[in-house]
């Protein structure tokens, strides 16, 4: 594909969006290709605001962090990866200017989870790139990366720990499971839901890989707002997927924006 601006590549994701699942835009094995000089003007473009200087700046930090991050990890060999992961983290920290040392609003009051568990004593609200939350994820990605994360919620802020966890999250299905049947239940205990299910480097369908942060149906949710998975279980339609829209077209932006600043797309 010759090289556009950015306002047609914005056009591009616009008509990709009306489409779930599709071809990405280029083939990048390896993020290292990726021109951070020629990433942020794009970036900039989209997130950023007239007057928000102090905003812009640490925004633009915190994405080139991330960046950094995907180039010196062979664990992110798609393009569609990268871009999902810059998708989620721009939906779940937007609040933080997506920091990985994200602190979910309230600290989770109100909620359950907002307050000290009566085992440990901590709180295990969102936190971090991906916002983990809940025990049983602090516990399941403490096991995963050998991190105390259960005694040591905090430890989920430090960057390296961020970044270690998003990814772990996201391919190795830390938040979310399929459902038993399709009335939704679960016994917390099935297949996990994993980025790898639905995204691949020759196809990416990124409304659908939503589920991975949450699998529960939202709005009015029945049998037919599921559907089946052969040999998994079920998942919501994407019109039932909390926020599917937002991160499906955030991931076709930063799919797009990846590829021009690689020169490859």
């Amino acid at each position: 594909m010759k090289h556009c601006s950015y306002l047609a590549v914005l056009g591009l994701v616009s008509a990709m969006a009306q489409a779930a699942q599709h071809t990405p835009v280029c083939q990048l094995a390896s993020q290292q290709a990726v021109s951070w000089d020629a990433l942020q003007p794009a970036l900039q473009a989209r997130h950023c605001y007239p007057g928000k200087v102090e905003a812009c700046q640490a925004r633009m930090a915190n994405l080139k962090q991330l960046q950094g991050y995907m180039a010196a990890d062979a664990k992110v060999d798609s393009v569609a990866l990268a871009a999902f992961m810059f998708a989620t983290v721009v939906v779940e920290t937007g609040i933080r200017q997506f920091s990985p040392a994200a602190v979910e609003r309230g600290e989770g009051a109100g909620k359950a989870y907002g307050r000290p568990d009566p085992r440990t004593g901590q709180r295990y609200y969102g936190r971090g790139w991906v916002q983990l939350t809940h025990a049983h994820q602090y516990r399941k990605a403490g096991e995963l990366l050998g991190l105390p994360l259960l005694e040591q919620p905090d430890l989920a802020l430090a960057p390296d720990n961020s970044y270690r966890i998003l990814l772990a999250a996201l391919t190795e299905g830390i938040p979310e499971v399929y459902r038993q049947n399709a009335n939704g239940a679960s016994n917390g205990q099935g297949p996990r839901v994993k980025a790898g299910d639905f995204i691949s480097a020759t196809q990416a369908d990124y409304a659908q890989a939503r589920a991975v942060i949450n699998a529960n149906c939202v709005g009015k949710c029945s049998a037919s707002s599921r559907k089946a998975f052969p040999g998994k279980g079920y998942l919501p339609t994407q019109a039932f997927i909390d926020v599917a829209g937002k991160t499906e077209a955030e991931a076709l932006f930063f799919e797009a924006a990846l590829c021009k600043a690689a020169g490859a797309g």
